[in-house]
């Protein structure tokens, strides 16, 4: 896959975006995908496409809802320059969870998230070797079951033009940390870092000792790469099409929130959320505002609540 051609003699910097995990719902997602991913990303340089998935036949996961089969064909309602598949339960990842589950379980859910995350992990590192090989300049990190409200243009614009290693992420959610769910880098140091982090899992657990945190391992693989927070959102989407609400709240109105509901009293807990509503849209504007699950239209809807996304224009 191809963007721009070189003019003037100028090099056109190679792009390359990496897909990893379970393609649980990329027929719903691919299309944001294109728009706002990888279309934008033609734009301003060449372009290739390299995934790993796990061929999963069945997933059964209480704690997000999702129980049923998986479509083994899912993953090609995309074009690959390169496709590597393996089997769940390899031993890489296998040995890996045995090792971290001994530091203690953070989600509670018998150990299923840390499965999950192994899995996560080592496709990530897999799909970050494959994309290396292209000798890219910049690599985004896409996950494929996310539907994605803003485009991505004015981030690829920025990554081409800097020539420091970095890593544009966004900087919601992110758990104490950093956002583990997309981001792009700049540089071969920033890809590597954040794409081997599986190499560093141990080391994250054996600090403290401590168990493991996503987005908290993701801040320690680029403790040492400058940071560019972005504010471009994009939701999760289980395979059957249903959706959650997501906040996208900034790190300091997501902490506000929190302090507002802890108020006892409802009448001042009430005139404490309205005007954190009123602040945040004056301030960020309704654009970063939570988005309402029934907006997204793929399926039923696992919670539905009010919403200051009002139109298209908004959810481009």
């Amino acid at each position: 896959m191809k963007g721009i051609v070189e003019e003037k003699g100028d090099r056109v910097k190679h792009i390359a975006i990496c897909f990893f995990g379970i393609p649980r719902s990329l027929r719903l997602t691919y299309p944001s995908i294109q728009k706002n991913v990888i279309e934008p990303a033609k734009l301003v340089g060449n372009v290739s496409l390299h995934a790993h998935y796990f061929e999963q036949t069945k997933i059964d996961n209480p704690r997000s809802g999702e129980f049923g089969e998986l479509d083994p064909d899912e993953k090609h309602w995309l074009t690959y320059e390169t496709l590597d598949v393996d089997q769940p339960g390899i031993p890489p990842v296998t040995n890996l969870f045995e090792e971290l589950i001994t530091f203690g379980d953070s989600w509670k859910d018998e150990n299923r998230s840390i499965s999950n995350l192994c899995q996560q992990l080592f496709s990530l590192r897999k799909v970050t070797q494959q994309a290396l090989a292209s000798n890219p300049d910049i690599v985004a990190f896409v996950r494929p079951d996310l539907v994605y409200h803003d485009s991505l243009a004015d981030v690829f614009d920025a990554a081409v033009k800097d020539e420091t290693s970095r890593i544009f992420t966004p900087y919601w959610q992110t758990g104490r940390g950093l956002n583990d769910r997309f981001c792009v880098t700049v540089g071969t140091h920033a890809a590597e870092q954040f794409g081997f982090r599986i190499d560093r899992a141990l080391e994250y657990c054996k600090r403290g000792p401590r168990k493991i945190g996503s987005e908290r391992l993701v801040a320690m693989a680029m403790e040492n790469t400058p940071i560019s927070p972005i504010s471009h959102r994009a939701s999760r989407v289980r395979f059957d099409g249903s959706t959650r609400e997501e906040n996208f709240d900034t790190p300091l109105f997501s902490k506000l929130r929190r302090s507002c509901k802890n108020i006892p009293q409802p009448g001042i807990r009430s005139i404490a959320q309205h005007l954190l509503r009123l602040t945040q849209a004056i301030l960020v504007g309704r654009r970063y505002t939570d988005i309402c699950a029934a907006q997204l239209t793929f399926g039923r809807t696992k919670k539905v609540t009010h919403s200051l996304v009002h139109n298209a224009e908004d959810v481009r």
